[in-house]
């Protein structure tokens, strides 16, 4: 059977993790068995990531430089000896190299997912050298491909989700949240991460009902 050594790095957004959860009994049952990898160090970090990943090896990369993290990571990846290693989040990608470099792996996929994870990727792997590259949004594709080499292969494969039966009888919004029937709903949908200004799209709505009061907001996250 096939193998893939998935390497997770600190932070790992949850609906990243959540993919991920998905694709390995997935892709188990094409024939592949996974092996999960995760940088993480925090306690938290690790409760929410085993909520969604059955995470089997933990390798902790400290904050500052330090070459046992590169040996110690190289040597797991000897031992697993992988057919294939998918990266996935904002790695620290010098040290990954190395510690690819070391192992003799050389079939490496990279997940980017968010313009920081493309930004980060760019500036870190070596130039003059093609990269296998996923990625889940256009705009992404567009600014990784245009990085690439003639030999680099970047695919994008967009975001899906499980469809949901209908319900019989649908209840009107306005009933629903117990508001005027002549509401306008303005939703925002994202992670809650300061990152994402929700607190900006909340005062640029408070300046909005100022001249349309039955606006309404819906925050999902």
């Amino acid at each position: 059977m096939a193998s893939i050594f998935h390497l997770l790095a600190p932070d790992l957004s949850t609906g990243t993790a959540r993919q991920l959860g998905q694709l390995v009994p997935a892709a188990r049952s094409l024939g592949w068995n996974s092996t999960v990898c995760s940088l993480e160090s925090t306690a938290s970090g690790k409760s929410r990531l085993r909520h969604f990943v059955d995470v089997t090896k933990w390798c902790r990369q400290p904050m500052r430089l330090d070459p046992t993290f590169t040996i110690r990571l190289a040597r797991m990846l000897r031992s697993c000896h992988p057919d294939l290693i998918h990266c996935w989040g904002q790695h620290r990608s010098f040290s990954i190299q190395l510690a690819l470099r070391l192992s003799g792996c050389s079939r490496v996929l990279w997940s980017v997912r968010s313009e920081a994870e493309a930004k980060g990727l760019l500036a870190s792997l070596p130039p003059r050298k093609s990269h296998t590259i996923v990625t889940n949004a256009a705009h992404l594709a567009r600014r990784l491909s245009h990085h690439q080499s003639s030999n680099g292969r970047v695919t994008m494969i967009p975001n899906s989700v499980q469809p949901m039966p209908a319900p019989e009888v649908v209840t009107p919004l306005p009933t629903l949240l117990g508001v005027s029937r002549n509401s306008i709903f303005l939703v925002a949908m994202s992670h809650l991460r300061q990152s994402k200004r929700l607190r900006d799209v909340v005062w640029a709505f408070d300046l909005l009902r100022v001249i349309r009061p039955e606006t309404q907001l819906i925050v999902i996250g």
